[in-house]
C-alpha cells in the first residue's frame, strides 16, 4: 500500500518519483523506528545512577556466586 502511494509499479521499470519515494521511504521508515525506540528505551527503561549501580551490584553478585554453581 505504502510503495502504490510513492508510484512503485510491480514488474516494471520504476519511474525516477517512484525510486526517490522509496528511498524517502527507506528513510523515513528508519528514522521514525529509530526515534520511537529511543522514546521507549527514555520513558520505559530510565537507566537512573541508583538503578545502574542496582544492576551493577547484582552482576557481581552474580559473578560471585557463579563458581560455586561450577563446583557442584
Amino acid at each position: 500500500m505504502v510503495l502504490t502511494w510513492v508510484g512503485y509499479v510491480p514488474n516494471q521499470t520504476q519511474t525516477a518519483t517512484a525510486i526517490l519515494g522509496i528511498r524517502g521511504l527507506m528513510f523515513v521508515y528508519s528514522a521514525v523506528l529509530a526515534i520511537a525506540t529511543i522514546g521507549m528505551m527514555y520513558w520505559l527503561y530510565p537507566l537512573t545512577e541508583n538503578r545502574y549501580r542496582n544492576i551493577m551490584k547484582e552482576l557481581v553478585h552474580r559473578q560471585d556466586q557463579q563458581p560455586a554453581l561450577e563446583n557442584n
